[in-house]
């Protein structure tokens, strides 16, 4: 009773000097990965070794805005001279809340549910975010689609939804424009072009999940793209032991890529068809192994197949 004012005051001090240091928290991971793809008919196939390194950075401005950053380096046995220097900034912006909504500006990776038409593509521009049971994203920017370029070639926006339509059934789909800013006829002969996609995700129960999802894109021809997948079980990285299994059927042909995030986007450009099996495993707490096998085949008639090999080890931290 005596100490009771100092003790209080203590804990203040000690308050607030816990809040200053988390000021700047880190997170991250590292995947490394063994991808083959192996052709037929005299074609050329590919095996690579692949190592990548993420480390995303958050730093709070005030109680409603934040800075993030996520710097990320690769490397690949196939040009590790190239790749020593290769560290780039995947994302860098602030975010914040504004009213009912949540506001990014800066560069930030724009991503879709279906994975068909936007994978990981960092865009620099901005975004508005709103929504609960219904979330709503619309975005605006700029992002490089040519390796070989400097300059952002294309000028990108639309908008992702996601709807809990109750705890078992989830819909999504998204809705973007693209525009060549050098009028290159770039998108498949044309200047600009027109991308969605549209899909569900069903939980039959605790262990079976169901995910279908279609798309298109505005090209005249072979411009469309779908998935279906079981999924058995699901990884829990903070639980040792747990683990997924997977299998669908991912169809892309040669016109409907724009960052899509299938196993095979393309073979020797003439679009990709077929099943895989992927799975997962958690060895110990925040790592994952995973292997994924597919066999698939060209969308355009040219007789080409490819059996697709990657097994990779991700470390969380």
């Amino acid at each position: 009773t005596e100490f009771s004012a100092e003790i209080e005051n203590l804990g203040v001090r000690v308050a607030k000097l816990e809040k200053k240091s988390d000021n700047l928290t880190f997170s991250g991971n590292l995947r490394t990965r063994y991808i083959n793809n192996s052709l037929d008919n005299g074609y050329q196939g590919s095996t690579a070794r692949e190592i990548r390194y993420r480390l995303a950075a958050k730093a709070e401005v005030n109680e409603k805005w934040n800075v993030k950053a996520m710097f990320e380096g690769n490397l690949n046995d196939n040009n590790y001279a190239a790749d020593d220097n290769n560290l780039k900034v995947d994302e860098m912006y602030a975010e914040g809340v504004m009213g009912a909504t949540k506001v990014s500006v800066g560069k930030f990776i724009q991503k879709e549910t279906g994975d068909l038409i936007l994978d990981e593509t960092s865009i620099k521009g901005a975004r508005v975010a709103f929504g609960n049971q219904l979330k709503a994203q619309v975005f605006y920017g700029t992002f490089n689609t040519d390796p070989a370029s400097t300059n952002d070639a294309t000028t990108a926006y639309g908008t992702a939804l996601d709807w809990a339509a109750n705890k078992n059934l989830t819909m999504f789909g998204s809705y973007t424009h693209f525009k060549d800013r050098n009028n290159l006829n770039s998108m498949w002969g044309k200047d600009s072009i027109n991308a969605w996609d549209a899909g569900f995700n069903y939980k039959f129960n605790n262990d079976w999940q169901f995910t279908g999802v279609y798309g298109a894109t505005g090209a005249d021809t072979q411009n469309k793209a779908f998935k279906t997948e079981f999924q058995y079980k699901a990884i829990d990285l903070n639980k040792v032991g747990t683990w997924q299994a997977a299998a669908g059927y991912w169809k892309h042909e040669a016109n409907s890529n724009i960052d899509t995030g299938a196993w095979v986007a393309s073979i020797n450009g003439q679009g990709a068809k077929g099943w895989y099996v992927d799975g997962a495993y958690v060895p110990a707490k925040n790592i994952k192994l995973r292997g994924i096998y597919g066999q698939f085949k060209t969308t355009t008639g040219v007789d080409i197949k490819d059996k697709f090999t990657r097994i990779q080890a991700e470390f969380f931290f």
